[in-house]
């Protein structure tokens, strides 16, 4: 469960990285464990998940807080690794 926004006022920033990330994360999760369904590996599944993920990361990473909100406000349509590729 997220927490909910106290950070108001002059000079307070909003973290769209952690945003989008909290919308990307279960979306990634659940699209490959549907893409990996006839894997019989629970370990193979679960390290792809995590690499996945891991790459929605790097690419968060790398975009500025302007293109993270633009991420965030076109999330779940779009990843940040697409809007990186795309950029």
């Amino acid at each position: 469960m997220t927490s909910p926004n106290t950070n108001y006022g002059v000079g307070s920033t909003h973290d769209y990285r952690k945003e989008v990330m909290d919308i990307v994360r279960p979306q990634v999760e659940q699209e490959t464990r549907m893409e990996m369904a006839k894997e019989p590996s629970h370990e193979v599944v679960d390290k792809e998940v995590a690499y996945r993920i891991g790459v929605e990361e790097a690419a968060a990473n790398k975009l500025s807080q302007d293109e993270l909100r633009v991420v965030y406000q076109l999330t779940p349509s779009i990843k940040p690794s697409q809007y990186l590729a795309n950029k």
